[in-house]
């Protein structure tokens, strides 16, 4: 079975370096959990850090200027397009990414 590479894996590639990694989880709270208090380093969005900046188990740094940003998508089943609670959902998320965006090109 061949795994596609995630952004870091395909970056860290075209510089001629590879990751070892030693666990993979699915979640950015999960890794951020996993390499707490140890010596590992997770690869997380710079957002998923904020909540966890004065946990005295990590060490939070800037990665090197090789990831670009990326989007968050959102997916969901064909059957709840015309679902009011579902429509309505997915409107405040989008409303809310966009309202993060535009904090974050103001900092």
């Amino acid at each position: 079975m061949k795994v596609k590479q995630t952004l870091p894996d395909e970056r860290l590639a075209s510089l001629g370096h590879q990751r070892n990694m030693v666990a993979k989880v699915s979640y950015f709270v999960a890794a951020i959990e996993a390499v707490a208090g140890t010596k590992l380093i997770a690869t997380v969005p710079r957002r998923s850090t904020l909540l966890h900046a004065k946990d005295k188990r990590l060490k939070l740094l800037s990665p090197p200027n090789i990831f670009p940003p990326f989007k968050y998508v959102m997916i969901w089943h064909p059957r709840v397009n015309t679902d009011a609670a579902h429509i309505w959902l997915r409107r405040t998320m989008q409303n809310l990414g966009t309202l993060l965006d535009t904090n974050a090109d103001a900092k």
